[in-house]
């Protein structure tokens, strides 16, 4: 009787500690369980906050409107700009780079063709007061303010001419107003003596 006792005991024991054991294995995956699903859920919210504030930003540019400078035709490169081929409109922001022109510029000329409707940026203008960059021990001549040229725009590769003769190829285009180009220095004497005479010109590929 004492034996079956004690084996009755011992086996209470071990039913006692396998529930315990069995319960604290349950609410610990319980716990795991739920630290699990509240990262997913804040994971989930993080994105759809992300996805509302997107949708709101864009719903904001659509809806607001920002002034831009349009060509209304075709416009060439080196032309200059102004009231009869360009005009300022409304366009909604979601449209507008960072770049663009809202006002016409003084003396601004296309570096570039642009197609009518074509937004106007500052890529693609360039300004009669603007200079341009020429290679190192080159030189800048002073060109004649009446002589006729094509249209330019700064920084062109062009061929200066004096009389019938080509005296270099590969000039750049300094400025517009005053119109100066800049040549190599074994040519420049050569091409500011043309000028002085009035016997000098412009060639330009397009």
């Amino acid at each position: 009787m004492n034996s079956l006792h004690e084996f009755l005991r011992a086996a209470r024991e071990q039913f006692h500690s396998l529930r315990h054991r069995s319960y604290n294995a349950f609410l610990t995956k319980r716990s795991s369980q739920s630290l699990w699903l509240i990262g997913i859920s804040a994971l989930v919210g993080l994105i759809m906050l992300a996805m509302l504030n997107t949708a709101k930003n864009q719903r904001e540019r659509w809806a607001s409107s920002h002034q831009v400078v349009v060509a209304t035709t075709d416009i060439d490169a080196g032309a200059q700009l102004g009231p009869h081929n360009t005009e300022v409109v409304s366009v909604p922001s979601v449209f507008v780079s960072d770049d663009v022109l809202t006002s016409v510029p003084d003396n601004g000329a296309m570096r570039v063709s642009v197609r009518a409707r074509t937004p106007l940026t500052s890529s693609v203008v360039t300004m009669n007061g603007d200079v341009s960059t020429i290679p190192s021990g080159w030189r800048i001549v002073a060109l004649p303010r009446s002589m006729d040229t094509p249209p330019l725009v700064v920084g062109d590769v062009v061929d200066v001419v004096g009389g019938t003769t080509t005296i270099t190829t590969g000039a750049i285009v300094a400025s517009l107003e005053p119109l100066t180009v800049g040549v190599p220095e074994e040519v420049a004497a050569d091409v500011a003596a043309s000028a002085r005479l009035g016997e000098i010109s412009l060639m330009q590929a397009r």
